[in-house]
């Protein structure tokens, strides 16, 4: 497998691989895509001698999302973070649903980390700082792959994420249809450019489905693909004690910060309900946070370098954060 460069990210090396990955006898295929802006870049074909000792993000897309619908984010994240790479994982929808998938994606990484790293004489997956990241339907995968693998991921953002009530199937659908609707028909009002960019995210999440029905064969496990987002991953029993930060989209209509808080009237008053939130949800964990920030569900990607900032900010992340 060879790597590419992008002409989206000017200044930054990016490569993408395809692989398979073994999960309980099942061969599981995926896509990796890696953005690195840091001094003495490496190549993921190459299995070039590097280091990954300062750490890592990870980044799930959201249901559909490929690598290529997500830019502006890992290059956000890149931007951002102290540790300035970041894997972006698209695991094919695999019989038995998210829990198989935050498994494969735990193998992905672990796998090509002890490939080419270890092979060097550096640290393993569990010894290097992970920062695990996921957007919409991805929320919910992180909050689940963490939960599985606490000792190799460290801090969890979770972007406008799935999994955190229980919703209808019907309902969620129709959500996420009137949402990414009402964003093109706003892009086309504001003429302020962000157009060309929403309308790319909503064609990669329809081309990123039909491409899951083709690997997959099976429109069916697509469909339980997407049920899937609908499930509380989250509540009394969670178990994951690293630190997780949310940041919800104020105007989103697929992910509402309302249903997660409803005692919540307003942003503002957020801050009265966190730790109530905190104890019956994510009990365990060592640092939580919660912002809201302007946007709809498309904003972690036309907004990204705010939602990034926020989330990094909340976990001591940043570039202005020092170990």
């Amino acid at each position: 497998m060879t790597g590419h460069k992008s002409p989206y990210a000017v200044g930054l090396k990016e490569e993408c691989i395809r692989g398979l990955v073994e999960v309980d006898g099942a061969q599981i295929g995926y896509t990796l895509c890696q953005l690195d802006g840091r001094n003495g870049q490496w190549d993921l074909a190459d299995d070039k001698p590097a280091s990954l000792g300062d750490g890592l993000n990870v980044l799930i897309p959201g249901h559909g999302q490929t690598p290529a619908g997500v830019r502006n984010l890992m290059r956000a994240i890149v931007h951002h973070s102290r540790y300035r790479i970041v894997w972006c994982v698209d695991v094919d929808p695999p019989p038995g649903g998210d829990p198989v998938k935050a498994q494969a994606l735990i193998e992905v990484v672990r796998e090509r980390i002890n490939r080419d790293i270890t092979v060097t004489g550096t640290s393993g997956a569990d010894d290097i700082p992970l920062t695990l990241l996921g957007w919409s339907h991805g929320g919910a995968e992180a909050l689940r792959a963490a939960e599985m693998a606490p000792s190799m991921f460290r801090h969890v953002v979770a972007l406008c994420p799935a999994g955190l009530v229980e919703r209808q199937l019907g309902e969620f659908v129709a959500a996420f249809l009137w949402e990414y609707t009402t964003a093109v028909w706003e892009a086309l009002t504001r003429r302020d450019g962000s157009l060309s960019r929403v309308a790319a995210v909503a064609w990669n999440a329809l081309g990123g489905v039909a491409q899951d029905v083709f690997r997959s064969r099976s429109v069916g496990r697509m469909i339980d693909d997407l049920r899937w987002s609908t499930r509380k991953a989250v509540g009394p029993g969670y178990s994951y004690d690293g630190a997780v930060a949310i940041v919800f989209g104020e105007r989103d209509d697929v992910i509402r910060w309302e249903q997660v808080f409803p005692d919540c009237a307003e942003p503002g008053q957020l801050y009265q309900h966190i730790d109530a939130y905190k104890r019956t949800s994510f009990p365990h964990v060592s640092g939580f946070g919660v912002a809201i920030l302007e946007g709809d569900h498309m904003a972690p990607e036309i907004l990204a370098s705010e939602y990034v900032r926020t989330a990094y900010g909340i976990l001591g992340l940043g570039l202005n954060h020092r170990k």
